[in-house]
């Protein structure tokens, strides 16, 4: 089967902010699979432990833990997914200052963190690139035949964006 592929002409303020976009939904994945990657290897761990200790008593949790050299996780290992993206929009409300939004993330994804630290402000780029497509549209710089109909400027109108 042929590739396919769609042919679209846009102004450089459109190409900017599609690879913004596709920038936000990579670091998103990496992060979601990251999280899903650790989760993973705590059940298979927990699991090895499990057959590991069958008959002895139980084997005591984590070193740094029992010596009080590291506090308990907030955060359950099944919502560091969800608890990443409501920290971004804490973040991006200005409820989180951003060192604590990068310890809590090192603290969560270890060296895979360095994803989201520049989250806040790739999500600002992205809402500046919309509003300078908006104004190019607003400005007369659409044409019909390459911009599409009133439903993309409805959309670029909505107020979650």
């Amino acid at each position: 089967m042929d590739d396919v592929y769609s042919l679209f002409f846009a102004n450089n303020n459109w190409y900017f902010f599609l690879r913004l976009h596709q920038t936000l939904c990579s670091r998103l994945l990496k992060i979601y699979r990251q999280a899903q990657k650790q989760l993973l290897e705590y059940r298979t761990e927990k699991e090895r432990e499990k057959l590991l200790c069958e008959g002895r008593r139980e084997k005591g949790s984590d070193p740094a833990m029992e010596l009080r050299l590291k506090q308990p996780s907030e955060v359950e290992l099944e919502e560091y997914y969800p608890a990443f993206l409501d920290m971004v929009r804490s973040l991006l409300d200005g409820s989180i200052d951003p060192t604590q939004y990068e310890d809590t993330l090192r603290e969560m994804f270890t060296i895979h963190a360095y994803v989201g630290f520049t989250m806040d402000k790739l999500v600002q780029s992205i809402a500046r690139q919309v509003s300078g497509c908006r104004m190019g549209s607003e400005q007369g710089d659409r044409r019909p035949d390459t911009w599409g109909d009133s439903t993309s400027s409805r959309f670029l109108a909505s107020p979650q964006l």
